[in-house]
């Protein structure tokens, strides 16, 4: 087993995880990108409020969720979780090949974003180069994560990369659906996918620590 490489690839997804989650568990203002250095560089290009109200997608397009809609996120999530991921990748064994589906999983929301955003472009909605790098690096950054877990054999059984690949395909049309209709929805529920992959990925440290180490 090549355990520098799982231990980067761990480590680099709880730390994208942990970036990922909004400050003071505050979704809304995550997904419309008010988080800010403190550096002086960067403020010094933070642009004035009223200059901001089309800066990203979310603000443009988008509309604070209920809580209801946030539980339903977390409800979904929950629920595949349940009956699909506990039923197929469960046991010591099978680590690898759940991380595999988390990670084919965790790049489609960003090809979904990317699929909406090159539309309004094209349609002369809304053009902003800024999201467009942000979400294919963030896709990019997933890629690594899943080419690991191919290299330590995530996808080596058929049925498990049929599994991963077929639900990718559907949550790439929900998020598409979603992000239509509301950007800070479809944030939300990737938010939530996330700190599912964060928590999957923080037991098995925790679990395997010593011989990890």
């Amino acid at each position: 087993m090549n355990r520098p490489l799982l231990i980067s690839c761990l480590l680099a997804s709880a730390g994208s995880i942990s970036a990922f989650a909004p400050p003071q568990s505050s979704t809304v203002n995550y997904a419309i990108g008010r988080r800010r250095s403190t550096t002086p560089l960067f403020s010094a290009i933070v642009p004035p409020p009223e200059e901001r109200s089309d800066a990203n997608p979310s603000t443009k397009f988008g509309s604070p969720l209920s809580d209801g809609l946030k539980e339903a996120n977390r409800w979904s999530i929950g629920f595949l979780k349940g009956t699909i991921f506990d039923t197929f990748f469960a046991g010591e064994d099978r680590a690898y090949a759940r991380f595999y589906a988390l990670e084919t999983i965790a790049r489609v929301p960003y090809f979904s974003y990317l699929s909406v955003l090159h539309l309004y472009e094209t349609l002369g909605r809304w053009r902003r180069a800024k999201y467009l790098k942000l979400h294919f690096a963030e896709s990019w950054n997933e890629l690594h994560h899943l080419l690991i877990m191919e290299e330590l054999g995530g996808n080596d059984r058929f049925l498990d990369r049929f599994l991963a690949q077929h639900i990718a395909f559907g949550y790439y049309g929900v998020v598409i659906l979603s992000y239509l209709i509301n950007p800070i929805f479809a944030y939300n529920l990737n938010q939530d996918v996330e700190e599912h992959a964060f928590s999957t990925y923080d037991e098995y440290l925790k679990e395997n620590e010593e011989m990890l180490k």
